[in-house]
């Protein structure tokens, strides 16, 4: 068999061929971007950040320990989501101001940013964007909070059991009609939201239109920096450890997934207290406890404390105070109902968050990847040397 030899000569070194680099986006791009990625997560977590502000908000009122799951229907999970909708222009301003923020340091500084860089730039950007955010959730809370009333209609479920009858069916009808009747008065009571903010803006000025200010940035700092800094580093880390036999895509939204459900709950945890805070300011403007940040927390707190240790005293089956020990003092009762009151609506807002994570990081990265390919195709390419 001949031998095929190779000379020196023949070899020639094979040059690398350069990986696409990443056309940087204008400044109105990236808040458009961002603003298309916001309302996309919208419409996943609206019906869930419904639940928590309707929790937060009939857990303070007197007289009401227990939450009236007849609320929530198809109609209120999505009643106002024009308001929430709003959501999606500032978070393309913050969106653009991380970013942009982000470019013009690595071209001032010529090389990548730092973590601390990174999470700074991201506090930044959420500082620049709380006091008009403020305001948008003035304007969510006060619309949802009257959506609370309008409950469809249901059958009677003990007429499944049996054959239905006309008598049924003519009494579900007349339930309808009634329900219809008092569903038309509820949507003739309610205020518009435009006539709410003019209200507030002449009896309160600009103070009352960013009431709740403090909690919103303390809310809004760490969930942006978990957004643009935590989440996708929480993800790197996340990639090596899952198994190698799993192809990209699969490797990529599992680990998009844990790092979001993650980060959304170390940020719900940290500032739960401020949101329930935030969202009773916000609601109950004409009530002077509700007035000061201080005096908020305070009847938040004599309320859960008064309402845990009288369902204790009753052995209230309804409240989770009766499956403690009978052995514990009044005082523990009470603390512990203070810290419940003050965490409201803890598993509807860590789905909010977890659902907003990881539909935002999703839609940065797939929407990223398609702007950058419609970029390259409408860019001219260079001239051959």
């Amino acid at each position: 068999m001949p031998q095929i030899e190779f000379s020196r000569s023949t070899l020639r070194p094979v040059e690398a061929v350069p990986l696409p680099t990443q056309i940087p986006l204008t400044p109105w791009e990236s808040a458009l971007f961002n603003t298309v990625c916001k309302a996309y997560a919208v419409f996943w977590f609206q019906g869930v950040q419904i639940i928590k502000i309707l929790k937060q908000a009939q857990s303070s009122e007197k007289g009401s320990t227990k939450f009236n799951w007849k609320w929530l229907n198809p109609i209120t999970l999505y009643r106002g989501v024009s308001v929430t909708l709003l959501n999606a222009p500032l978070f393309g301003l913050m969106g653009m101001a991380n970013d942009q923020g982000t470019k013009y340091l690595e071209d001032r500084f010529k090389r990548p940013l730092t973590q601390k860089e990174k999470a700074l730039i991201a506090v930044s950007a959420a500082t620049f964007c709380a006091a008009p955010w403020t305001t948008l959730d003035l304007m969510i809370v006060q619309t949802q909070w009257q959506n609370r009333h309008v409950i469809p209609p249901k059958m009677d479920l003990n007429a499944l059991g049996r054959r239905i009858t006309l008598m049924d069916l003519h009494g579900f009808s007349q339930d309808l009609q009634k329900q219809k009747e008092q569903r038309r008065e509820v949507m003739a009571k309610k205020i518009p939201i435009t006539q709410i903010i003019q209200e507030i803006w002449r009896t309160q000025g600009v103070k009352g239109l960013l009431r709740g200010f403090p909690e919103t940035l303390f809310r809004e700092v760490p969930f942006a920096t978990a957004l643009f800094w935590a989440g996708p580093e929480v993800k790197k880390l996340i990639l090596p450890k899952l198994p190698k036999d799993w192809n990209e895509s699969k490797r990529e939204n599992t680990a998009k997934v844990l790092s979001g459900i993650g980060v959304g709950a170390v940020v719900t945890l940290a500032t739960q207290a401020v949101d329930v805070t935030k969202t009773n300011k916000q609601k109950f403007i004409e009530k002077p406890e509700f007035r000061t940040t201080r005096s908020t927390v305070q009847y938040l707190w004599n309320k859960g404390a008064e309402d845990a240790w009288k369902a204790f005293q009753a052995k209230d089956r309804s409240h989770w105070v009766s499956r403690l020990p009978s052995s514990l003092s009044e005082r523990t009762i009470q603390n512990l109902g203070g810290i419940a009151a003050m965490h409201v609506g803890l598993v509807p807002r860590m789905g909010v968050l977890m659902i907003a994570t990881i539909a935002i990081m999703h839609a940065r990265e797939n929407f990223g990847d398609a702007v950058q390919r419609y970029k390259r195709g409408s860019t001219p390419a260079a001239p051959a040397p």
